[in-house]
Formats: C-alpha cells, structure tokens, sequence
C-alpha cells in the first residue's frame, strides 16, 4: 500500500533533483562506470530509462548497443522521425530482462558492470515489480534493498542488479528480439510487408479510423479495411504520433460504420490503438498496402 499522495510527489521531485534520470555516455561507450541506470516502466510495462544523446553518437550504435533497432528508438520516441536527432536530445530507451543481471554468477566482474535501480510508481507492489518487470524472487529483492516490509512509496529505487558496459552486441537485424513482446510481433509482419511489396504498388490512403474491441477486434495484430486485399499485410499510422503498426486484413468495413456519410477507411482493436497513441475512438489515419 502507498502513503498519502502529497509526501509522496515530494519525496518524488527530491528523488529526481538528486540524480538524474538520464543516463551519459560518450561516442565509443554508451555506459561508463560513473553511470547508473534507473529505469521506470512505460505504457505497456518495458522498462525505460533516458539517455542523453551526445556528440559522435548515432541512433543506428545507441540501438545496436542496447539490442533494439531504429524502428524501436522511433516508436518511443516519435520526435525523431520530424527531425534528426540533435546533441542533448533526450531518447527513451527500453531495456530488455536479457539485459539486467539480477544475480552474480562467479565470473562476476564489478569493474565491467554499473548498478540498475528500479523507480515505483504509483499502484506499483513489490510483488509485481519482482515477478512481472523482472521474473525475481520477491525475498530476495527485497533482502538485496534491506527492505523491512513490502510496503513502497513513490520516486523509491529498488536495485534489482547490474548492465554490462558493452551492452549488448548483434551481427545482424533479424538476430533482435525486440524487449516489448507486441513490437517483436509486429516485426514478423514488417518482413512479410516488404516480402509482398516485390514487384507490387504500394498504395496510399487517408481518412477516417475507427477503434473497436468487439468480436475479431478484441485483441491481435488485425484490421478491417474498404478495400485492401483479404490476408494482405496493411502500414497504418497515426500522423499526430508519427507511430506505426502492421496489421492483417481479416475483413471489411462494416457498412454501420459511417461518419457523417462518409465510411471509415479502416478499423483496429483497441490495442492497437493504444500502441498508435490513440485516445479518441476515432482518428486520422494513413494506410499504405500492396496491390
């Protein structure tokens, strides 16, 4: 349970004014052993943390060095595809579990690692922050932060464990899995995308979409469009966000769905609305598809 609201937002706003949340780096190493990482979970439940960009530094190394891809640093942070990235900008990073050493094994080496603390949020417990953020023991998390009871506030650090320096390091794209379970999905049908694009048009269409989470649109990476082909892949995106996802077509657009006379050019789950950064239950949106 978390104490009263208002000493909790203070101790929030201290916790933040005495160590930065954004972590430094320099051109041939995104992490120095001056560095700690403190991490705080974003929409879906990644864990997130902030890395200040700097001279040298290009998107393509800051998302080899953390097993991510570009496509993954646009979708966190959807400025990025406006403009280019700038020295100073701030760039959210989600880091994986297959990044976060929770427990020292013999060939240890203090040296090579800096510490990760976790931030509780508000209607966060011990027992999900252990269990779901990072599959730990809940004694043993709270025995390593000499925590006396399992009762957290808001802005406190839990150290759960400890990153590499070199970070993580891949050879090739399709070798990423990416840390949120939805954008590794959606990267599958990235691929057949640009698979069925061979030798086809791509077209493009804008106009009205609609969210739903009845029947077939509860859940899943799917979509009812006017006219692009059954089966085929469709790129829809939200232009406010500059946020996009791939989604199969399994229908039509139901004729009820209309809006002052004109029908909607597509409709997703809610979910997927969520990852596009909707909020309305209808939007504007961009469809490109192959035909």
């Amino acid at each position: 349970m978390l104490r009263n609201p208002t000493f909790l937002v203070l101790l929030f706003l201290l916790t933040l004014s005495s160590s930065s949340i954004a972590m430094t780096g320099d051109s041939l190493h995104y992490l120095t052993t001056k560095d700690t990482v403190f991490l705080q979970a974003g929409t879906n439940g990644e864990k997130i943390f902030k890395h200040t960009f700097e001279e040298g530094q290009t998107l393509y190394s800051l998302a080899q060095f953390y097993g991510l891809s570009v496509q993954d640093l646009y979708y966190y942070n959807s400025y990025l595809k406006r403009r280019s990235v700038a020295i100073n900008d701030v760039i959210k990073i989600p880091v994986a579990n297959r990044l976060v050493i929770r427990y020292k094994e013999d060939d240890f080496k203090e040296k090579e690692h800096v510490p990760i603390y976790y931030i509780v949020s508000n209607g966060e417990t011990l027992f999900r922050i252990a269990k779901k953020y990072f599959r730990m023991d809940v004694e043993f998390l709270k025995k390593r932060n000499a925590l006396k009871s399992e009762r957290l506030v808001i802005g406190q650090r839990l150290h759960i464990g400890w990153i590499n320096l070199n970070g993580f390091k891949v050879e090739e794209l399709e070798q990423l899995q990416f840390s949120n379970p939805l954008l590794r999905q959606n990267y599958q049908l990235r691929k057949q995308y640009l698979a069925r694009g061979n030798g086809r048009r791509e077209r493009q269409h804008r106009g009205l979409a609609l969210r739903s989470g009845y029947g077939k649109m509860k859940k899943g990476f799917v979509a009812l469009h006017s006219s692009a082909p059954m089966n085929s892949i469709i790129l829809v995106t939200n232009p406010s966000t500059k946020r996009s996802v791939y989604l199969k077509v399994i229908g039509r657009v139901p004729v009820s769905y209309e809006d002052d006379k004109r029908g909607a050019l597509v409709v997703v789950p809610n979910e997927m609305a969520k990852i596009l950064g909707v909020v309305d239950p209808r939007f504007f949106a961009i469809v490109k598809y192959h035909r």
